[in-house]
């Protein structure tokens, strides 16, 4: 076969299709046809349309350039004298100047084509930064633990919580004498600051609070020595967590990843 159909092989070809009584897909199963079923109903589409006239060659009319030498030429003197310009830039040149409508790939294989090279800008050297989160507490964490205060801490509070097992307070305060307001373990819930006493003791002194305290309920009563040295060295950090108490809460990004 020609690598090239002219109008009139194009033509025969369609009649022949269109003539038989085979179906399209079957007839380009079994027969050996110089172009694909897709072309085929685009040629049928097109002598519909435009008629057999639009079959015809136009390569012999020389190709359809759309770069002109002047274009060229032009190209050559703007890229020598701003090698540091952009495809971007160029195209809106050639644009408003030419009124011609190119892509940048266009553009890029003209310049190659025309031996024109253009030079990048220099690019600002990106300045990579790492970043500790709160190194500083960091450091006053390790220094805590290298002192042992953490251990320290944790032995007062676990000396002062079997002083009270072993006195007559702890024996009032029974499991089974657990008020209302808290839940199994002992935990406030959102009837507690329901109640009247609670109500009315709200703004009292802590000395006063104490007398009534149930310490059976308390978490604190039963934790070991690590669990407390971790409650008190996250004491420690309540002020950078919560910005010297400028932030209520410790349920931030920063808390998080202490």
């Amino acid at each position: 076969m020609p690598t090239h159909l002219g109008q009139t092989d194009i033509q025969q070809w369609i009649r022949k299709i269109s003539e038989s009584k085979l179906s399209v897909p079957e007839y380009f199963s079994n027969k050996k046809v110089p172009f694909s079923q897709a072309q085929y109903y685009r040629y049928k589409k097109r002598i519909d349309q435009e008629g057999t006239e639009s079959l015809e060659d136009q390569r012999r009319k020389g190709n359809n350039r759309r770069i002109t030498a002047e274009v060229e030429g032009y190209l050559k003197g703007y890229v020598s004298g701003k090698p540091e310009s952009s495809l971007a830039e160029i195209k809106g040149v050639v644009k408003e100047r030419f009124h011609i409508e190119l892509s940048e790939a266009g553009i890029s294989r003209c310049l190659k084509r025309l031996g024109c090279s253009r030079k990048d800008k220099p690019r600002q050297e990106k300045v990579e930064r790492t970043y500790t989160v709160c190194g500083g507490f960091e450091l006053i964490s390790a220094l805590a633990c290298h002192m042992g205060w953490p251990q320290f801490v944790s032995a007062i509070i676990k000396k002062r919580t079997q002083q009270i097992k072993r006195s007559k307070l702890w024996e009032k305060n029974n499991p089974e004498a657990k008020k209302l307001g808290r839940n199994k373990k002992g935990q406030f819930t959102s009837k507690y600051n329901q109640r009247l006493e609670v109500r009315e003791k709200r703004f009292e002194s802590i000395e006063n609070k104490r007398e009534g305290k149930n310490f059976r309920s308390m978490s604190i009563s039963a934790a070991s020595p690590l669990v407390i040295a971790r409650k008190s060295l996250a004491m420690l950090a309540l002020p950078v967590v919560t910005n010297n108490g400028m932030i209520r809460s410790v349920d931030t990004p920063l808390g998080d990843a202490l």
